[in-house]
């Protein structure tokens, strides 16, 4: 089976409209899920927003770690 549920044949499958539509929302869905995600992790775990330093900080990087790891636990 191909993307979209069409056949894997070397033939090009068209995709029915229900399903773009279905994957867009699904998309749409974890696009939103990430972006909360990144914005409450940035409230929590970056505290200097002079961001003096290209990269994140030692303590920084952990509490993100942390905060993810809590987010989605195994």
């Amino acid at each position: 089976m191909g993307l979209f549920g069409g056949n894997s044949s070397s033939a090009p499958a068209t995709a029915s409209t229900a399903n773009v539509e279905a994957a867009t929302a699904e998309l749409d869905m974890i696009t939103d899920v990430f972006n909360r995600l990144v914005q409450s992790c940035h409230k929590k775990c970056i505290l200097d927003t002079q961001y003096r330093e290209a990269d994140l900080t030692k303590g920084e990087s952990v509490c993100i770690d942390r905060y993810v790891a809590s987010a989605f636990p195994e």
